[in-house]
């Protein structure tokens, strides 16, 4: 698995296993063609993973560190999730897509990359269920050394 869990957030490890390497931290230059490609992906992505995809995709790019694309996808609840919003049960779908988000962070990262050109070395995803809007983080920092 090409990714390893560090105090809540996920690191992002290439698919050789290693951490990315210092010359390719730094900004991330991303064209609007760029966005619009990680826009689609994720797009195809959520439909691949969760069975429909999100009605709206928004790409934020951060211009200082930590360096960061941020997509948000709006409308992202299952018919399944919907039911258990009704019944109030949000624990249930946020443990979901938090199994769905850990076992797909390789995929993900995987098409960032691609489209980029970096592995991220840290990414996050979160859903609040509330809101129906899910947002995905990827980071182009050196992690925090928490050998100290």
């Amino acid at each position: 698995m090409p990714t390893s869990p560090v105090g809540g957030v996920t690191v992002g490890l290439s698919p050789g296993g290693r951490r990315p390497s210092a010359c390719n931290l730094g900004p991330v230059d991303v064209s609007r063609d760029q966005r619009a490609a990680i826009a689609e992906v994720v797009t195809k992505l959520e439909r691949e993973f969760y069975g429909r995809g999100p009605s709206a995709v928004r790409v934020s790019v951060s211009d200082s560190a930590p360096h960061t694309i941020a997509v948000l996808s709006m409308d992202t609840l299952t018919i399944a999730n919907r039911t258990l919003l009704e019944r109030g049960d949000l624990r249930s779908i946020k443990a979901h897509h938090q199994a769905v988000n850990e076992a797909t962070t390789a995929d993900f990262c995987a098409e960032i990359e691609t489209i980029v050109g970096r592995w991220p070395t840290a990414y996050l995803a979160q859903v609040d269920p509330n809101t129906a809007i899910a947002v995905r983080v990827f980071v182009f920092d050196e992690p925090a050394n928490t050998d100290a």
